[in-house]
């Protein structure tokens, strides 16, 4: 896992990386590959692990599982949850994580009471969680597994954010993970995103609010690659 290291440039020939934000094609109209895709593209980038996280969904567990055991790539299940305009991404430690993400998933499209901050303060230390938004952070401070989620492109916006987490993380006590909220494996792929995401707020490829495309570079990075963007 790509924990935040004191010393990045240090350890950057040898690091491992592991991707922990992962979208597939299940997260619907909005993830532009299959599972055996990325999973196979993972492999081919020496990493020895993969998460998938689906947005509000496990759709692709079997399929995930198979194509890891397939390419000899260690599955980490788990989900992105969005509600209301608050995200953030669960992994399950184990089998009885990998329930409790269930029933979060469940309650996320069955209950009309459903609050994002209230479920995560009440997962149990056999889940992750992932969390780039602030105020979130704040509700689970003093709960374990917690961490603050820092995804960062080459953008003046979100090296200003990258920053603006740390501190929050500096402040709150709490650990920070890299990811890169994968949705394609190439940049070039960001115009089929873009229609998808067109399609999916039913408005056109000009006019989909930026709220609703995630940004060109979330796409499978190498573990080079990540260490580039995180080498301060």
């Amino acid at each position: 896992m790509a924990v935040a290291h004191a010393s990045a440039r240090a350890v950057a020939v040898s690091l491992s990386f592991v991707h922990l934000n992962v979208h597939s094609n299940f997260s619907l109209l909005s993830g532009t590959r299959h599972v055996d895709e990325l999973v196979a593209a993972a492999r081919l980038a020496g990493m020895s692990a993969l998460a998938l996280t689906d947005t509000n969904g496990l759709y692709a567990a079997t399929e995930f599982q198979a194509a890891c055991r397939a390419a000899d790539v260690k599955p980490v299940f788990g989900v992105e949850l969005r509600h209301e305009n608050r995200r953030a991404v669960v992994l399950a430690r184990d089998a009885t994580g990998y329930g409790e993400i269930c029933r979060l998933v469940s309650r996320r499209h069955l209950d009309a009471e459903f609050r994002l901050g209230a479920a995560l303060a009440g997962t149990s230390d056999h889940v992750f969680v992932l969390c780039g938004d602030s105020a979130l952070l704040a509700r689970l401070r003093g709960r374990g597994q917690v961490y603050v989620e820092i995804v960062c492109h080459h953008d003046v916006p979100s090296r200003r954010r990258k920053y603006r987490l740390l501190d929050v993380a500096s402040r709150l006590g709490l650990p920070v993970v890299a990811t890169n909220n994968v949705h394609m494996l190439r940049r070039e792929e960001h115009r089929i995103h873009r229609v998808l995401c067109a399609m999916r707020t039913n408005t056109t490829v000009g006019t989909v609010p930026d709220g609703d495309v995630e940004h060109e570079e979330c796409t499978l990075r190498s573990p080079g690659e990540m260490a580039a963007l995180f080498d301060d």
